[in-house]
């Protein structure tokens, strides 16, 4: 659109699996630069969470206006420039948001952002939306200490998320003759037949003993699912007093190393209690 304007329209639909978790962004940046150097940026963003989470949107309006004069750097005041970087596929990430106190900024195409006239001292840089299903490699914020006069340089890194998700099912015993003598007489055949999902059983999962912790109860079909996650180990556990009383679990107590973009799948089997039965003479 001519060497002054620049517009960038990013569109993308993310499907995990059917009715665990979907993402559909659309992200629009319009850049103008007038004939005096004055410019005007406008990033608008949609977030749709089909799940799980609520929608996102934001607008953000900056214009620039050049002194092109030198002017005294002030010794209370300091600068930060940045870039988002993906280090799993070694590659820059436009259209994120960037928080500094009260202040925001969103990256352009080459991933950098900028904030101005900080006041010096320790501040806290936060990375509320990123696309392409990104998240930090690290829950903490990233901490910037500010030098009067001075800009300070940062890189935040971000790897593609990954998810844990699985079934609850249940098993009963089969309901036959053959099988309940088998029950009596301590057999080892002892057949179990698959009833389905089991529903509202309570999962709870925790990431590198307990820096993160989600839970979320099975759903009406069994299934349960826990997206955009961080990378790293991961330890799943089903709670106990959440089961039928009457039932246990064949395992309990998984660990899983999720390696960034990965989707692991688990199942827990629920059957019933040992029944201790007598044959009547």
């Amino acid at each position: 659109m001519g060497r002054r304007t620049f517009v960038d329209l990013f569109l993308q639909h993310v499907v995990n699996k059917p009715d665990f978790f979907k993402l559909s962004e659309a992200s629009l940046f319009f850049r103008h630069t007038f004939k005096n150097m004055h410019r005007i940026d406008l990033l608008g963003q949609y977030f749709h969470y089909h799940s799980h989470y609520p929608n996102n949107a934001m607008f953000l309006v900056n214009y620039t206006i050049p002194f092109n004069q030198i002017v005294g750097k002030r010794n209370d005041c300091g600068d930060i420039e940045g870039c988002i970087y993906d280090i799993w596929r070694d590659c820059p990430i436009p259209h994120a948001t960037v928080h500094c106190d009260d202040a925001h900024s969103a990256s352009d195409a080459s991933g950098f952002f900028s904030f101005s006239g900080i006041p010096r001292g320790p501040h806290c840089l936060q990375t509320e939306i990123l696309p392409k299903n990104l998240i930090t490699p690290d829950n903490t914020n990233q901490m910037v200490e500010v030098m009067g006069g001075k800009k300070q340089r940062v890189i935040i890194p971000v790897v593609p998320a990954c998810a844990l998700e699985g079934e609850i099912v249940l098993y009963a015993y089969e309901d036959s003759l053959e099988n309940w003598e088998n029950q009596m007489d301590g057999n080892a055949e002892i057949v179990l037949v698959k009833r389905g999902g089991l529903s509202g059983v309570r999962i709870v999962i925790d990431r590198d003993n307990g820096s993160e912790i989600y839970t979320c109860l099975s759903g009406v079909n069994g299934q349960f699912s826990f997206p955009k996650l961080r990378p790293g180990t991961w330890h799943i556990e089903i709670m106990k007093s959440s089961l039928p009383m009457h039932c246990e679990l064949s395992m309990n107590d998984l660990v899983f190393e999720l390696s960034p973009g990965k989707t692991q799948k688990v199942i827990f089997n629920i059957k019933p209690k040992p029944i201790k039965m007598t044959r009547m003479q």
